[in-house]
């Protein structure tokens, strides 16, 4: 492992040293040792660590994470070692107060390290935690769940869906001049901020469903059948239901991009729609 060159980290090092002690992030004391510390990452923070010599800390970054280089202002006080996600240092010198640089494949992460006497008071390890990392990751197993669930062979849970408040069934619809777009209508039609939900009667084959773009152009859209239910992957502003010479347009009156609905619908000028169903 090398060492990071004087031109590299000059800049961190001279922006860490401007830092003043009210800027240092204090790190939680594990319950059972006080010496065991965990801290949250925040992009330019800068950290406090108490090394003691004849004692070697730890620094453990987030699974997966990288140590790739570091430096110090004092480097020949100190030996440094790394491996993946852990840090290690320990001190040479009794006059070894410095700062210190690691650039891992993530971040770039400033210490403050001081020297002390006490043991009592040393850093033996520093563990940091990566809260919107884990919260991000929290709503990715949440949808990669609710996509399991809707691609199982479950019932759909129209009320579980309600009852968490996602349920927008402002939608209207319109129809060709083909008698056979009546019969191609769904019965029902809502979303939940993520999927478009369109109920067919059990006897009528499912038609193919295409996102209409501001200037009329159609793309065929992804979806799977759930019993009598035609999930749409998405939520869009005007759909267009085709079976032979049945066509049926459905249009989205609370939306306003981005997955977001508005509370009162949108209507479009000059086309004649019938309301399939109204939130109460």
């Amino acid at each position: 492992m090398k060492k990071l060159t004087v031109k590299v980290i000059a800049a961190s090092l001279i922006a860490l040293s401007a830092f003043s002690v009210s800027a240092l992030e204090k790190p939680v004391s594990s319950s059972l040792d006080k010496r065991v510390l965990y801290t949250e990452h925040k992009e330019g923070q800068v950290y406090p660590i108490n090394a003691v010599n004849g004692v070697i800390t730890a620094i453990v970054f987030a699974d997966g994470e990288k140590v790739l280089d570091w430096g110090s202002g004092y480097s020949t006080a100190w030996e440094f070692a790394a491996r993946n996600n852990h840090f290690f240092l320990k001190p040479k010198d009794f006059q070894g107060t410095t700062n210190l640089v690691v650039v891992t494949d993530r971040y770039t992460y400033l210490f403050d390290v001081k020297l002390t006497s006490n043991k009592k008071n040393a850093t033996y390890s520093m563990t940091f935690r990566y809260p919107m990392l884990e919260a991000q990751k929290a709503q990715e197993e949440a949808k990669k769940k609710t996509v399991n669930a809707l691609l199982s062979n479950s019932p759909l849970n129209e009320a579980a869906i309600e009852d968490e408040g996602q349920k927008n069934t402002l939608y209207t619809e319109n129809f060709g001049s083909s008698s056979l777009s009546r019969d191609l209508a769904p019965l029902e039609v809502f979303d939940d901020g993520q999927f478009t939900y369109l109920k067919f009667d059990k006897h009528t084959d499912f038609p193919a469903v295409y996102r209409v773009a501001d200037d009329d152009e159609e793309t065929l859209l992804n979806s799977h059948v759930k019993g009598q239910w035609l999930v749409i992957h998405g939520i869009y502003k005007e759909l267009r239901l085709r079976a032979g010479q049945g066509v049926v347009g459905i249009y989205n009156d609370g939306y306003s991009g981005g997955g977001v609905r508005k509370e009162t619908g949108v209507s479009v000028p000059g086309v004649e729609r019938r309301l399939i169903k109204e939130v109460n």
